[in-house]
């Protein structure tokens, strides 16, 4: 018995007295995360990022081709095609026509101002159905901002129609949304 914890206790001590040295480097698992609307796929290997474009690969699924490797990603390669059918049905920027020439000392024509569009437009919508008129933006998030009519509401779509195009004439002229709603309810309702 003596014998047995001996042989421990020299184990014991030979450990204490050799210092113990690192040869391997930790080994990180790589995380990878996608951007689905850049389209682009970014792999975190312990403090290193890097990011790459996603590609179509084989079986039907998107690749992101790294440095160390390639990354085989769990979507199918009909995301990109949508995403890239999306891109392609933008509309082309509209030609810029060459500006008149004007005198520099010449006051602008009160026509001019007149034809100058709006930065601020609205659309107006008819919902059958609904018996109802939508307001709707044609700038900035294409939204739509309010409704008025109904199907308790006893006016004509020619009359609803008419009250719409007088309310847009009020919002493009400053008027603000919440008024110019508040208003065309009350005109619809009387």
């Amino acid at each position: 018995m003596a014998n047995i914890s001996l042989k421990v206790k020299t184990c014991i001590e030979q450990e204490k007295s050799e210092p113990k040295v690192k040869t391997e480097q930790p080994k990180y698992n790589a995380v990878y995360t996608t951007d689905l609307v850049a389209l682009e796929c970014t792999q975190q290997l312990g403090s290193k990022t890097s990011t790459v474009q996603l590609e179509k690969g084989p079986d039907q699924f998107l690749v992101a081709h790294f440095s160390n490797g390639t990354h085989v990603t769990e979507l199918s390669n009909l995301i990109l095609a949508a995403a890239l059918a999306i891109k392609v049905k933008k509309k082309p920027a509209a030609a810029k026509k060459p500006a008149a020439s004007v005198p520099a000392d010449a006051a602008p024509s009160p026509e001019l101002e007149s034809a100058a569009p709006s930065p601020r437009t609205y659309q107006l919508l008819w919902y059958k159905n609904g018996n109802n008129v939508g307001v709707r933006q044609t700038f900035g998030p294409k939204r739509q901002i309010f409704s008025f009519g109904g199907k308790r509401c006893t006016k004509s779509k020619e009359r609803l129609l008419e009250i719409g195009r007088k309310v847009v004439k009020d919002l493009e002229l400053g008027m603000a949304p919440d008024a110019a709603k508040t208003n065309a309810r009350n005109l619809a309702s009387a």
